[in-house]
């Protein structure tokens, strides 16, 4: 999970500070960069450790430009810091999941780029962030993919802007895709499969939760 933190940034003579504004308590520094960082990391696992242990909820990353607004930040440098939450969350249980291997294909792509520790870690943030969210806050942002030719391309907006509440944001952008490319749908079709059959691969999907109701 990505967590906005405020960097105050130091020189020769003072410290470098940083603060995680979501997670309460969450204020360090060091004489480097890179020490306030790995404090800040440490900082982030204590103070979430504390809330866990005392029963609450677990902190959802609030919006950065809500934060680069508030006065007490004014003049303050801005990041994202990576927290595993996952040993937050309760006891771990085993279970079993089928998945397209389509979507193991993009969570493993996931999983690397953002150096997560595994598939659980992914599946278990994911799980808690869209529980956190109500109705149809998922909005979609961006849908790009690689064609049976090999160029990317992006889903214009327009085809973006109605998302059915009870349907995923993958199971949408593949199945805007396949509109887009022309390829023929049948009723209860496996979006993924099709795309992966007819050439195309690398569908990145990004969106932003909009403010719960």
């Amino acid at each position: 999970m990505k967590y906005p933190m405020c960097i105050e940034w130091g020189d020769e003579n003072t410290a470098y500070g940083i603060q995680i504004p979501d997670i309460p308590g969450a204020i360090t520094a060091g004489d480097t960069f890179e020490e306030a960082h790995a404090a800040a990391v440490e900082i982030a696992h204590i103070m979430l450790q504390e809330i866990a242990e005392a029963g609450g909820a677990i902190p959802e990353p609030g919006n950065m430009a809500q934060h680069v607004k508030n006065p007490d930040f004014a003049g303050m440098g801005w990041g994202m810091l990576e927290i595993d939450i996952t040993p937050y969350l309760g006891k771990t249980e085993k279970v079993n999941v089928t998945l397209p291997g389509f979507v193991i294909q993009q969570i493993d792509k996931h999983v690397e780029e953002h150096k997560l520790k595994s598939r659980s870690t992914f599946l278990a943030e994911a799980a808690w962030k869209a529980l956190q969210l109500k109705g149809d806050a998922m909005s979609v942002r961006k849908i790009s993919y690689l064609n049976a030719l090999g160029e990317r391309r992006e889903v214009p907006t327009a085809a973006k802007a109605h998302r059915p509440e009870n349907e995923s944001a993958l199971n949408f952008a593949c199945r805007t895709i396949c509109i887009i490319e022309g390829l023929p749908l049948k009723a209860g079709s496996d979006f993924p499969d099709i795309l992966v059959s007819n050439g195309i691969k690398e569908v990145e999907v990004s969106f932003v939760a909009a403010a719960a109701i």
